[in-house]
């Protein structure tokens, strides 16, 4: 099993990195939370697959409402509401498949939740990555958000994309070849790093 994010070992690290301390400086200590329900953030995370950060919070608070609007539900509460009413709320058919195929595999044991805090990120990867739905994108932000895990650097995210984007002062995305190459100065704690390339792009880079 690999080991949880310390931030303050974290933000020692990159504060090495001139460009990172600037971030730090600005911004502050950035902590991460971790989200325990599982299978919720599995969910979230399809709901939110190639939307932006509003549209998809409306489309899941209308999801939500079909809930009585404060908490997720369970497996078996999804395989409980009719493809219908999730397409209705501005889930489309394609996710609504993949969220019903998640609530039913979790709901059959074909995979335990719980036990993923024990596997290695390559192995946590290889057991999601099962479920139809389920890519690069949301296993990454399963690491992060989830299990907490150190060193991850989602390149396909469009936030990180536009993040390091502005971080290095650049016109265009940079190629995948090209973020890796950079992150590696970040290793062991590229999840930090994305927290504060993802800050840049919430908040601006005004009075930086």
């Amino acid at each position: 099993m690999e080991r949880h994010l310390d931030i303050e070992l974290a933000l020692k690290y990159l504060s090495r990195d001139k460009d990172l301390k600037t971030l730090i400086d600005h911004f502050g200590v950035i902590t991460l939370k971790r989200r325990r329900n599982y299978f919720k953030s599995l969910l979230r995370s399809i709901i939110h697959q190639q939307l932006s950060g509003k549209a998809a919070r409306t489309i899941e608070n209308r999801f939500l409402e079909l809930y009585n609007g404060n908490r997720y539900p369970t497996p078996e509460e999804v395989l409980k509401t009719p493809a219908e009413a999730i397409q209705n709320v501005g889930i489309s058919r394609m996710k609504t498949e993949y969220i019903r195929g998640l609530a039913k595999i979790i709901d059959d044991g074909d995979i335990r939740l719980e036990k993923l805090s024990e596997l290695s990120n390559d192995e946590v990867g290889n057991v999601l990555k099962e479920v139809k739905g389920i890519g690069q994108w949301t296993v990454d932000m399963f690491l992060i958000f989830s299990l907490n895990r150190p060193d991850v650097f989602p390149l396909n995210d469009l936030g990180i994309q536009k993040g390091l984007m502005l971080l290095l002062g650049r016109q265009k995305i940079l190629s995948q070849e090209s973020m890796l190459s950079h992150s590696k100065k970040w290793k062991p704690y590229r999840t930090l790093a994305s927290l504060y390339l993802w800050k840049i792009v919430d908040e601006g880079m005004i009075g930086l």
